[in-house]
């Protein structure tokens, strides 16, 4: 007998600018056996691809989610999904949540065994393992670019949490951005990977273009803060695409904006220079 339960994704949404997101656990409704399930995916993914991501209020925000899993909402007449949406909001999660937020409620049916089954066929779907990841399939995405820079950073003895600033948020024409990390040498530096490890040519002109966009309505911004924008930027790995890949460096290069793009082959000499600066210098904190 065919049985329904409905699910929901709660993804981290590491920088609303380029709109990515990572699955970080699922939800799951099973009205036949008025049941509510929560699971956290793998942890060593999470840091894989975001080193910065903050594990212990992750932790803590798992831990209440699982204890309010026993809170109680009747579900009345509600199709599942709608029930399973209010619980989220009403019960686990406001709207308000920038950076965490769950998907909207989707219905799905298991045909045979228990939901036990049906929550280990959605894990493995949706919340795979680091190691079964295979290396060509791991892009040098915005995630694998900061972790790269973090890692060379520390490397050199600088420590991340006491000389640079994580998360910097700049507003400025009604524009909000947030940039990895930041760092001091009379100007301020911030730091953003933009990945151009893309599968097409016009996804790769796109995004560059709405960069340039983003950092001139910027430019009045760092000159009044005194501050220089460091991007950090890998290109395709698709040989075909390398001449859009130069035209969308071109194109950001040509912003009013103060700034120096940093290719993926170059992020050792930054991180370098860098760290020699950062450690004459005292702790931001």
């Amino acid at each position: 007998m065919n049985k329904s339960f409905t699910y929901s994704i709660l993804k981290y949404r590491h920088s609303l600018l380029l709109e990515e997101s990572l699955n970080l656990g699922l939800l799951f409704h099973f009205p036949d056996e008025s049941t509510l399930h929560f699971i956290v995916g793998d942890e060593e993914r999470i840091k894989a691809v975001y080193p910065n991501f903050d594990t212990s209020f992750f932790h803590a925000l798992t831990r209440a989610f699982k204890r309010k899993l026993d809170s109680k909402l009747v579900p009345g007449d509600r199709p599942a999904p709608i029930y399973l949406k209010e619980y989220i909001q009403k019960i686990l999660l406001p709207e308000d949540a920038t950076a965490l937020r769950f998907s909207e409620p989707a219905t799905a049916v298991y045909h045979h065994g228990s939901p036990e089954k049906a929550i280990e066929s959605f894990r493995r779907l949706f919340l795979p393992d680091h190691h079964s990841l295979k290396p060509e399939e791991q892009r040098h995405n915005e995630g694998y670019l900061i972790k790269k820079f973090a890692e060379l950073i520390s490397l050199r003895h600088v420590n991340i949490d006491r000389k640079m600033k994580k998360n910097r948020i700049v507003e400025e024409n009604k524009l909000k951005i947030t940039f990895d990390l930041s760092w001091q040498n009379g100007i301020e530096h911030l730091v953003k990977p933009v990945s151009f490890d893309l599968l097409h040519e016009q996804d790769i002109q796109d995004k560059s273009v709405r960069f340039f966009g983003y950092l001139n309505l910027l430019t009045g911004f760092a000159e009044k803060n005194e501050c220089h924008f460091d991007l950090l930027v890998s290109p395709p790995r698709n040989p075909a695409l390398h001449g859009s890949y130069e035209d969308a460096i071109a194109r950001l290069q040509s912003s009013t904006a103060p700034l120096e793009v940093i290719p993926e082959q170059s992020i050792e000499n930054y991180s370098e220079n860098t760290a020699a600066i950062l450690l004459n210098k005292p702790d931001v904190r």
